[in-house]
């Protein structure tokens, strides 16, 4: 049957391919079906999402895409000229080292790392905030504000 591994609102790639969905909604079905792990992450990450969309919003932030992939979606700006893409903030259900839910950003390289934030790999201008529940999202609220908001304005300037 060819419809058998397909999921409501999930475009099935061909293999080898990358998993792609239209939008929020079909992104949070699509995933929550995928494994128990990522659907407990799930309202986590609707805070998330929900917040970035709030403060381009608030801060009049102009959002060229919102990108849902497979277990991850991100946000990207017009890319300043002679640049590919500009993503300023990444979203994950699923850290791979700690089974829950990240943002990545990127702020200017030597600048104050935000609170509760933690710099990702070796590269410098990437950082990193992993949430385990509700309540500790709620606690750097302010601090993954801010770290968006600059995020944005150091990606304008690359």
């Amino acid at each position: 049957m060819k419809l058998k591994n397909q999921l409501k609102g999930r475009q099935m790639p061909k293999k080898g391919k990358r998993i792609i969905y239209n939008n929020w909604s079909d992104f949070e079905s699509g995933e929550g079906a995928r494994c128990p792990i990522r659907k407990h992450n799930l309202p986590i990450v609707k805070h998330i999402h929900d917040l970035i969309l709030e403060l381009c919003n608030q801060h009049k932030i102009a959002i060229n895409e919102v990108h849902y992939g497979g277990g991850t979606f991100s946000f990207r700006r017009s890319p300043p000229l002679g640049v590919r893409k500009t993503v300023f903030a990444s979203v994950g259900l699923l850290s791979l080292a700690f089974q829950i839910p990240y943002i990545r950003f990127w702020i200017e390289p030597g600048s104050e790392i935000p609170a509760g934030a933690i710099k990702w790999s070796t590269t410098r201008d990437v950082h990193v905030f992993r949430f385990e529940t509700l309540a500790q999202f709620d606690e750097f609220k302010n601090s993954v504000s801010t770290a968006i908001v600059r995020s944005y304005e150091w990606k304008g300037h690359i």
